[in-house]
């Protein structure tokens, strides 16, 4: 593959199929502020493929506007999209687009360990500082400070879907709250 500026415009002979001989789907997971919707943007970008947000899919089957201000999963509206019948609902309608669709991007907490078809599934971790600065970015607002309320609705937000995805699917995903720990010492 030739290498090219990011301004250099990608053409259909350009597609990840044609150039990397796959023609699957992409499945990317993390916790919350992992980097999953950035590196899915980047990903889709670069090898032309389309991307579906697990977030938007999560709204949209909640019968809400897939565009949300940007501070809304760490609302106390978020907190009761976040149930057992939720969650299974919205890995259905991720499952049925995965088992109909190729050349998609699907960010999701859940998916790598759910997938329907054959794809490539990436996994981001990263420690809970760093999430909690890209998500104090995300949000864009208070001066991107990260105050203890802040960090404590990313901390329930994360047990919560842990623990979800515990009971749903017998999926420890526990350990990912220990990540860089071990490196600070």
């Amino acid at each position: 593959m030739e290498r090219r500026s990011a301004r250099t415009p990608m053409t259909n002979s350009d597609h990840v199929g044609t150039n990397l001989g796959y023609n699957g789907n992409i499945l990317i997971a993390g916790l919350s502020a992992s980097g999953k919707t950035t590196h899915s943007y980047l990903l889709a970008g670069l090898f032309g493929l389309t991307y579906i947000s697990g977030s938007q899919t999560h709204l949209t089957v909640n019968g809400l506007n897939p565009v949300q201000d940007r501070a809304f999963w760490v609302s106390d509206k978020a907190k009761t999209l976040l149930t057992a019948a939720q969650f299974r609902q919205v890995e259905q309608e991720l499952s049925r687009l995965e088992k109909r669709m190729t050349g998609c991007i699907f960010d999701s907490w859940i998916m790598p360990w759910l997938k329907a078809s054959p794809g490539l599934t990436i996994y981001l971790m990263s420690t809970f500082e760093s999430r909690l600065c890209k998500a104090a970015v995300s949000r864009r607002e208070n001066g991107f400070a990260i105050d203890d309320a802040f960090a404590e609705a990313i901390k329930q937000k994360d047990n919560s879907a842990i623990e979800l995805y515990r009971t749903l699917y017998g999926v420890d995903r526990s350990e990912e709250r220990r990540v860089g720990k071990e490196c600070r010492s």
